[in-house]
């Protein structure tokens, strides 16, 4: 099965030409202008003749009326100077990419300015803008509608908006202490791209049932060159294999295992406080056997690419967790604050309902590549999140792309050729041990251990 997939971000970046950025840097502009104007007009009102005679009659209403109105004001006039600003920036950064052709190509090279492309890898926004409304290439359902709406009522109306709500829920779940149980090892098979990736994870999420809810599932990767005969040291990997939810537990007083509804509440605010999560995870590689240094794969769907968020961003500038590379599928991810030395690539397909949960999009940065995976509707909320579903058929066909592949495409044969060390190549001789490690609450505040 073949699905259409449109890809942004990533090491080949966003194409822009110099005139588009220089009309975007005039829309900005001219934006801010109309922002001061607007400030200028609110301070005229806060000094209204007006409102300052009504203080005879209401004291406390005028200068509660005045101090909004010139709240409001400051507010305006602030975002207008940013707006101002950020078009200086794009003439400038305009005019410093042209300087940087012209060195590279030679002046008498460089084509008329609005025809000379860019490849531009654009820095994430802070805060993570809204997904957009517009209707995309199979539509938005009713129900897609529903939850965008629900989330910027939240962001709205919550203090600390989506995170806010979720740490409040949280709180009523005890944090619990994650432990590792001892290793199981087995024979593996070595993966030779994202579709054998999205399959182990998803045997993985098959096998993690009942009271094996917990498990943790790792590859050690070893690899030598040589041919025929394997010659030159031995390289190795980690591919760290983590599933979705598996129980919700929706009762606070038991906790039993820890890929719940308490992680979710945790791992959507955006932050690393999954800490017994993250802590059994943790103490789940140091049972495996990783060793400082070793480069690790976090592959995750849905609370498991969450938690790979969360992982990477926790061991940055560890020596002893070194994560080179992720692959999310299903997962809310916008929001997450992911390290410069992290390669992520995130499948989010769009019937799916899982990764808007955040409320944000991914940011189109040169570290962060998002495949959006087209197709008909699936049918249902859990068909369109199933991991055996358009995600895996879109990673085998990812694995299928040759040539140009259309725009974006490159960022993914880049984030597939740096993960090298986790994948089987030509002429190479791989070794793979598969490692399952039970990981759950250490100390549950009642019912099962």
């Amino acid at each position: 099965m073949t699905l259409p997939v449109e890809v942004g971000g990533g090491a080949r970046g966003s194409a822009a030409t110099y005139a588009a950025l220089l009309r975007c840097a005039d829309v900005l502009a001219g934006a801010g202008s109309g922002a001061l104007g607007l400030a200028a007009r609110l301070g005229r009102c806060a000094a209204d003749p007006a409102l300052l005679a009504s203080a005879a009659l209401v004291p406390g209403g005028a200068v509660r009326a005045q101090a909004a109105v010139a709240a409001c004001a400051r507010s305006v006039l602030t975002a207008g100077l940013r707006m101002q600003a950020h078009a200086a920036a794009v003439v400038a950064a305009v005019a410093a990419y042209r300087a940087a052709d012209r060195r590279a190509v030679g002046p008498g090279e460089l084509g008329p300015a609005d025809r000379h492309p860019l490849r531009l890898a654009l820095p994430a926004p802070a805060p993570p803008a809204r997904r957009p409304r517009a209707v995309d290439g199979v539509g938005r359902t009713a129900l897609h509608a529903a939850l965008d709406g629900a989330l910027d009522a939240v962001d709205l109306l919550w203090p600390g908006g989506v995170a806010g709500a979720a740490a409040l829920v949280a709180g009523l779940y005890d944090p619990g202490a994650g432990t590792a149980g001892a290793p199981v090892r087995s024979p593996g098979a070595a993966p030779r791209g994202l579709g054998d990736l999205v399959a182990a994870l998803a045997a993985r999420e098959a096998a993690a049932r009942g009271d094996r809810q917990g498990e943790v599932e790792l590859l050690r990767v070893r690899t030598r060159g040589g041919g025929a005969v394997p010659r030159g040291p031995v390289r190795t990997a980690w591919v760290v294999l983590l599933p979705g939810t598996r129980d919700w537990q929706v009762d606070p007083r038991e906790r039993a295992y820890l890929s719940d509804l308490r992680t979710n509440l945790d791992l959507v605010q955006g932050t690393t406080t999954a800490t017994a999560r993250l802590d059994g995870l943790d103490a789940a590689l140091a049972r495996a056997g990783v060793r400082p240094g070793e480069p690790l794969l976090l592959v995750g769907h849905s609370q498991g690419g969450l938690l790979a968020a969360a992982a990477a961003r926790r061991w940055a500038g560890d020596p002893a967790r070194r994560v080179t590379h992720l692959l999310t599928t299903g997962a809310p991810t916008g929001r997450a604050d992911l390290p410069a030395g992290a390669r992520s690539l995130a499948l989010e397909a769009r019937h799916d309902l899982v990764p808007r949960l955040d409320g944000a999009r991914p940011p189109d940065a040169r570290g962060r590549t998002t495949v959006l995976v087209g197709g008909s509707d699936p049918g249902g909320v859990a068909a369109a999140h199933a991991l055996g579903g358009s995600y895996l058929a879109a990673a085998r066909g990812l694995d299928g792309l040759d040539g140009p592949g259309g725009r974006g495409a490159g960022s993914v044969r880049a984030w597939v050729a740096g993960a090298h060390a986790f994948l089987a190549g030509p002429g190479e001789h791989v070794r793979v041990e598969r490692v399952v490690v039970d990981v759950r609450n250490g100390a549950p505040r009642g019912g099962r251990r």
